[in-house]
């Protein structure tokens, strides 16, 4: 909370404020963003004055320009930023400061702190970013932002584009498959598995002669593997809309690309035998898959099976063919797109691919080894009015690949009732979630999910 300074620097203060470098309209509390309280903002500042002024020895003859005027923004930003009520203002008060300041270490500091805080992720994503791409580089931003990405554990949010890749996995390797063996299972800004997990993954180990310290590197080898992956992946994917919109290419880029083209010959495509069994049975074919291993690096293969296509996730893309009916599951209208889908599915035989422990839609509470974890219930409807076959989609590391395997579950069938489907459904698909938790620790992937719940 900011403190009025003692009255005898309040006329100092007064005199300082447009010394600042600030623009006017922030010294003068006018025409200000809509929810931004100027009044606090002077307030914050006359107390940084006032509060710097014994130790600055500040007066209206002192040279301003060099590092009185940052330190008083970031004295009067910090304050704000310790207001749960000031976070806006405090994000403000550092966006207005000297065009040579803005994206100082202090203030870009202040600045990301207070966008996490406010829960602007979007932004934050958008300003993690911007400051990465600073040219030239300033090594002590550099720093703090690491020690931010790794203490939140924010990796995740940094874009998967090639210019960021240094910052996060260092020097491009020359191959993908020698990159995954020699990979380091830490690095400094991923950080490591949060310690609740670790305890619970390891409590619950199918293999007991493991050690803690074999168990532990491998889980982390396996995380590293998949994040590292799907970095690749969406990058790929970031540079094919920027090619389509007619912009040149980096080395970097090509980089990339020429990673992304040997993913298919590490994560191995499962047998469809099963899968043209029920498709030649005239059965809708449901693929439901989790936030575990690397299958959801794959596409599976399933387009040789020729059925119409519909994938349900939060990442679902556009549908290519006419036939596709794909749903983002961060839709605003995500439940008559369901009903839409369940209006296709009393028709046509189709294939559907879905991801029931997203954080998405209606969930549903469930147990696995003493703790709650929640499913969405789109799936087991919805395979339930399609008739559909079921088959889970898992992967497993066999020193070299990621070999993907399709285990047949329960088939709907109108002789049942919807009650009695959904329990099936779900039983079947715990039992799988509960063959990777006591699985190799490396098969686990820890790609969000149903681990939330256990960290």
């Amino acid at each position: 909370m900011t403190q009025t300074p003692p009255q005898q620097t309040l006329s100092l203060c007064a005199a300082l404020l447009p010394k600042l470098g600030l623009p006017p309209h922030v010294t003068q509390t006018s025409n200000l963003p809509e929810g931004i309280d100027g009044t606090a903002i002077i307030a914050a500042l006359m107390a940084a004055i006032g509060e710097l002024e014994p130790v600055l020895g500040l007066s209206l003859d002192r040279d301003l320009l060099a590092g009185h005027v940052l330190r008083i923004v970031a004295t009067a930003a910090k304050s704000l930023l310790a207001d749960p009520k000031r976070l806006r203002e405090a994000v403000y008060l550092t966006e207005q400061a000297r065009a040579d300041q803005t994206d100082s270490a202090p203030l870009a500091h202040i600045r990301i702190v207070a966008l996490l805080q406010l829960g602007e992720r979007a932004k934050l994503i958008a300003e993690l970013d911007r400051l990465l791409a600073q040219e030239p580089p300033d090594a002590r931003l550099q720093e703090i932002l690491q020690a931010f990405v790794k203490k939140q554990r924010l990796a995740n949010l940094i874009s998967a584009r090639a210019k960021n890749h240094a910052w996060l996995w260092g020097e491009f390797p020359n191959t993908l498959r020698a990159y995954l063996s020699a990979m380091p299972p830490n690095n400094g800004v991923l950080g490591d598995i949060p310690q609740k997990l670790l305890k619970f993954t390891f409590e619950n180990r199918g293999d007991q002669a493991l050690s803690f310290e074999d168990f532990h590197r491998r889980l982390l080898w396996g995380s590293r593997a998949f994040q590292y992956l799907m970095f690749i992946r969406h990058a790929t994917v970031q540079i094919h809309l920027a090619k389509q919109s007619g912009l040149s290419i980096s080395s970097d880029d090509q980089k990339v690309l020429d990673l992304f083209s040997q993913i298919d010959s590490i994560i191995l495509s499962p047998d469809l035998r099963l899968l043209e069994e029920s498709r030649d049975a005239g059965r809708t074919i449901f693929i439901v898959d989790s936030h575990a291993g690397f299958s959801l690096l794959s596409n599976l293969g399933v387009s040789k099976l020729g059925l119409p296509k519909s994938m349900i996730s939060l990442g679902a893309g556009s549908n290519v063919d006419p036939h596709d009916f794909n749903i983002a599951t961060s839709r605003g209208d995500l439940h008559i797109q369901i009903l839409k889908l369940a209006k296709l599915l009393k028709k046509e035989q189709r294939l559907v691919r879905i991801v029931p422990d997203g954080p998405e839609g209606d969930l549903v509470e469930f147990d696995i080894y003493g703790h709650t974890i929640k499913l969405g219930q789109g799936a087991a409807m919805l395979a339930y009015y399609g008739r559909a076959a079921i088959y889970f989609v898992s992967s497993e590391w066999d020193g070299t690949n990621f070999r993907l395997s399709f285990k047949p579950g329960p088939v709907a069938s109108s002789a049942q009732s919807r009650g009695d489907f959904d329990r099936e459904f779900y039983k079947f698909y715990l039992d799988c979630l509960r063959e990777i938790v006591s699985g190799p620790p490396e098969d686990m992937g820890l790609n969000g999910g149903f681990w939330r719940f256990f960290q």
